[in-house]
């Protein structure tokens, strides 16, 4: 079982630019996950190591925060840009993802 929350805003700047902010999360209440390596010492050969890995059950959390910007260049031509950091560490993503597009409104 899990749960998402997100909380953003978005701002006018002017007539024709947008900027926009948010914060997105999900937690997992009881999930299997992959703790980081640690070092086993072995005693056949004093002094050396192997990383193993163990894994475990129980709550975390995915947090990113995200943002862009939307303008409007030139009547019903949209550019948007965005950016979305990861915020805590939990979880295997990217640290930055970037995000650009442009869209056409070919009605009124």
């Amino acid at each position: 079982m899990n749960a998402f929350y997100a909380f953003g805003a978005d701002w006018g700047v002017t007539k024709h630019l947008t900027v926009v902010a948010d914060f997105l999360g999900q937690r997992f209440l009881d999930s299997p996950r992959v703790s980081r390596p640690v070092s086993i010492p072995i005693a056949v050969q004093p002094g050396l190591s192997y990383p193993s890995i163990v894994a475990e059950r129980g709550p975390f959390s995915v947090n990113n925060v995200s943002i862009g910007m939307k303008a409007n260049l030139l009547g019903h031509l949209l550019a948007t840009a965005n950016v979305l950091v990861k915020a805590n560490d939990s979880g295997l993503r990217s640290k930055v993802v970037p995000m650009a597009g442009l869209s056409y409104s070919f009605g009124d």
